[in-house]
């Protein structure tokens, strides 16, 4: 493809500032900038539009005078969700050099964000932000952004052991075996990407077998100067320990560090490890009510066959919108609200963090920050249809 759009974008608050598209060039004034915080390596960012999710105008950055003051960089994710594909938005590389800050050049280019997520029907933003590293975690806060999910890390040591199973490197031809084994995964758990779009120097898929049979995917980088289990894909009612004793032993790992979610079936079931909160925290931000459940219908459709569901009406509301969803003749689609319907209200947020199953609607309910109003749905029967998943696990995210 040929990235970059030029075509300058006016400024809201200082006439000397433009807003424009990445163009090639661009780079020798952007990596200073984006080395200076460590997040990303040279590579990386040098081959970004390798990444799928990068489109012409994903990249948006500020200029005075010729010179680069600002960058964001949005790029397009699909979550697996049941039945249903939500397609979000992955925003990162947020910059504003530091003697232009205070000019609401930060909240220009999350403005650029939103009308990029309007062009290509992102229903939801989701980020890594760190608390109490600059201004940018409490901006998101403030704009209407929920914690959905922390993250975490353990680093040990192993000596290989022999576990009867066999791996070795993916071949290029063994793409579908790795992405059966995602979709797989993604069947109990939520937050699960439909494809691979990490471009990280370095990162090698692993494929864990027994026999014949492929039971695991590992995918492994170097992070930290550390051989890291970034991904680990298998059948949720399985043990994981053997996958990673296997591939830890086939790679000769003497030590190691896996990457994982609070709520992930790996941290859950290998509470033996020395697991960490690791830096950062995942929010989501919905952008449109209406676009994110007309994204839903599918997975709404079948819960609501599997539960038994016939016919319901749900009006769902958050801050500053409100929708109303039917199911009718084994469709769900929106309609106007009507005296009766039940109604669920995120007035203070919690939405997200519900549908992807890192907070419990009961627990909500009874605290009082979610509100389930009268009707024909009682609170077990909504939580089922809208949020069956045991786990949810970010790090099958791709981010910038």
């Amino acid at each position: 493809m040929t990235p970059g759009r030029s075509g300058l974008l006016s400024g809201p608050d200082d006439t000397r500032i433009s807003y424009r598209h990445w163009q090639p060039g661009d780079d020798a004034q952007l990596w200073p900038m984006i080395n200076s915080v460590g997040w990303l390596s040279e590579d990386r960012y040098a081959t970004k539009f390798n990444d799928l999710g990068l489109m012409e105008d994903s990249i948006v950055v500020a200029e005075t005078d010729g010179e680069i003051i600002g960058h964001c960089l949005t790029a397009i994710r699909t979550l697996i969700h049941g039945e249903a594909r939500l397609r979000f938005g992955n925003v990162g590389q947020v910059l504003v050099r530091d003697q232009y800050r205070g000019q609401k050049i930060g909240a220009e280019l999350y403005a650029r964000t939103l009308k990029f997520a309007e062009d290509h029907d992102i229903s939801a933003i989701w980020l890594v932000a760190h608390p109490g590293r600059g201004p940018a975690y409490e901006m998101y806060l403030r704009r209407g952004f929920e914690v959905v999910q922390g993250r975490m890390a353990a680093i040990g040591r192993a000596e290989p052991s022999p576990t009867g199973l066999e791996v070795r490197r993916a071949r290029r031809s063994e793409t579908r075996i790795i992405a059966n084994l995602r979709e797989t995964f993604a069947a109990t758990t939520s937050g699960v990407e439909d494809r691979n779009t990490n471009v990280s120097s370095g990162t090698e898929w692993h494929i864990v077998r027994n026999g014949e049979t492929p039971v695991a995917a590992a995918a492994i980088r170097r992070v930290d100067d550390l051989q890291t289990v970034a991904s680990l894909l298998y059948a949720t009612q399985n043990d994981p320990t053997g996958y990673l004793e296997a591939v830890i032993t086939k790679l000769e790992l003497n030590s190691f560090q896996l990457h994982g979610s609070p709520r992930g079936h790996l941290v859950k079931t290998t509470p033996w490890l020395p697991w960490e909160k690791r830096s950062g925290e995942n929010l989501i931000y919905i952008v449109s009510l209406e676009r994110l459940f007309h994204q839903l219908a599918p997975f709404l459709q079948a819960r609501a066959s599997e539960i038994g569901l016939g016919s319901a009406r749900l009006t769902i509301s958050t801050g500053n919108e409100r929708l109303t969803i039917e199911l009718a003749d084994e469709q769900v689609g929106n309609t106007d609200p009507r005296p009766g319907d039940t109604e669920l209200r995120f007035d203070r947020g919690g939405l997200a963090s519900f549908l992807f199953g890192t907070r419990d609607l009961g627990e909500a309910v009874a605290e009082g920050t979610v509100t389930l109003g009268a009707g024909d749905l009682d609170l077990h029967t909504v939580s089922a249809w809208l949020s069956p998943f045991d786990h949810c696990d970010f790090t099958q995210l791709a981010g910038w």
